[in-house]
């Protein structure tokens, strides 16, 4: 089994979220030796940035693209405790956010860059399955999105910021964090 900040997962639950936990860093391109090839996502955020006129992606991609191995069992915990009659795969895949990138755009240039990241990741094959706007919230300051990479049939999530914003999530997760 698995036991970490009050959550658990049996050694079934927990098998599961190993199984599918390891297919998510497959998807996200790192090698076994901490670098990237051409493969994967990372690597493909990289080649997107790298055509965009004035925005690039948040500061540490690499570091924070992939949600870490306990927090991910702990949200797949806490969606195994609200649905304990779910299938365990089904919902180890319904984990939010598990590979996530954020673009930053100066507000002049916000608008035009996050359609023109759409696009981009549309031409390289990635499909949009949902995007909210945030900005009309107090809760969260910019426009997340959900895309489909159809090599690995993983879900992904880019978030789009200004610099100011990309300040006030950074300060809210590190608040959320410290919350016991």
């Amino acid at each position: 089994g698995w036991e970490w900040r009050g959550a658990r997962l049996s050694p079934q639950q927990a098998r599961v979220a190993d199984q599918v936990y390891a297919q998510y860093q497959a998807a996200e391109g790192r090698n076994v030796f901490g670098g990237y090839g051409r493969g994967g996502l990372t690597p493909a955020m990289r080649r997107v940035e790298s055509q965009l006129g004035d925005g690039r992606l948040a500061p540490e991609t690499e570091r924070f693209a992939l949600r870490d191995g306990n927090q991910f069992r702990f949200h797949f915990a806490r969606l195994v405790s609200r649905r304990p009659d779910a299938a365990a795969e089904e919902l180890a895949y319904s984990v939010p956010d598990v590979i996530r990138y954020a673009f930053v755009f100066p507000a002049e240039h916000y608008a035009d860059g996050t359609w023109e990241v759409h696009r981009l990741l549309r031409d390289n094959g990635f499909v949009l399955e949902e995007r909210r706007n945030g900005w009309a919230g107090t809760e969260y300051p910019g426009i997340r999105s959900r895309w489909l990479d159809p090599a690995h049939r993983l879900p992904f999530a880019v978030q789009f910021h200004t610099p100011d914003s990309l300040t006030a999530q950074m300060r809210g997760a590190k608040e959320s964090l410290a919350m016991p």
